[in-house]
């Protein structure tokens, strides 16, 4: 399964890249443009999720979270692009080459969406957190029964009367008390990696939100949007927006400069024949006056 995402999700980009060129190439509006990028750049970080979550580090958890949420995203954008949806603010896709690649990317993201509870159950991390508790009840499990073996030992040799009563007392709350100091360490280890990792997601998903709420307006149309790069995973997405963002912005320019341009040749050429115009009755005038001259000198 895991292999097999590895090698749809760059397919997914490599359509929707050729998606943005088919947009581009039939003067789409801008945010269908801006949107069919995104979808490209949320499929990238689809992928690190996948990643991260299969690698099984600390971050796995949160990735596997990420994942779930990124691809159901993924899904209601894709579904609004061939569709349409006025509560995301996305309009039906006209093109039919467009249409036609956005149909072939649908039937490669069906894998890409049954894969989501799949990834979220084999989250290495989740497995890490239950095989912790699991390891403090056996650990637990083991200490006790050696304590029961220990106080089964200290009242054997109590009657034998070879070992001081009060002793055994003393060491059976010893190791009562040893039982309950590594319950105590291993809980409170584990509760601080849950917290690490909750404090991080908020991270994330406080950085993306900023990201949403700077580029918000760019779906309108508004170039002048600029997305704050920071050194969180999201810096390289608004890395890539920005890149985007400056190309539509010399793309905006030189068909500005194309249309003055235009323009002038327009005006010249309209100089020109007014000029044309204006010495082609100067000439008639000319010719007019000539044959008058003639018909005088005729009839004289």
């Amino acid at each position: 399964m895991a292999a097999t995402l590895a090698e749809t999700i760059p397919q997914l980009q490599a359509e929707y890249e050729k998606v943005v060129e088919n947009l581009l190439q039939s003067r789409a509006p801008a945010a269908q443009v801006v949107v069919a990028q995104r979808q490209a750049l949320l499929a990238e970080r689809i992928l690190g999720s996948v990643n991260t979550v299969l690698a099984g580090d600390e971050t796995a958890v949160q990735a596997a979270d990420a994942f779930g949420r990124d691809a159901s995203q993924f899904g209601r954008v894709l579904n609004g692009m061939l569709e349409g949806n006025a509560t995301l603010r996305i309009s039906q896709v006209e093109d039919r080459d467009a249409r036609a690649r956005l149909a072939e990317i649908a039937e490669l993201f069906e894998f890409v969406s049954g894969s989501v509870d799949e990834i979220l159950e084999t989250s290495p991390e989740l497995y890490q957190v239950r095989e912790a508790s699991g390891n403090i009840f056996n650990t637990s499990q083991t200490l006790l029964d050696e304590t029961s073996v220990l106080a089964n030992s200290l009242e054997n040799l109590a009657k034998r009367r070879t070992v001081n009563t009060v002793g055994g007392y003393v060491l059976g709350l010893l190791a009562l008390a040893s039982i309950i100091l590594i319950g105590l360490v291993m809980v409170r280890e584990t509760n601080r990696q849950l917290r690490e990792t909750a404090q991080k997601s908020e991270r994330n998903q406080t950085a993306i939100m900023r990201l949403l709420d700077e580029i918000e307006n760019l779906a309108d149309g508004d170039l002048t949007v600029t997305a704050s790069v920071t050194e969180d995973f999201t810096g390289a997405i608004a890395d890539s927006i920005n890149y985007s963002i400056d190309q539509l912005r010399e793309l905006v320019v030189t068909i500005n400069l194309t249309a003055e341009q235009v323009a002038a040749a327009v005006t010249e050429t309209q100089a020109t024949a007014m000029q044309l115009s204006a010495a082609s009755e100067h000439q008639a005038l000319q010719i007019s006056a000539a044959s008058t001259a003639i018909n005088d000198m005729a009839a004289s």
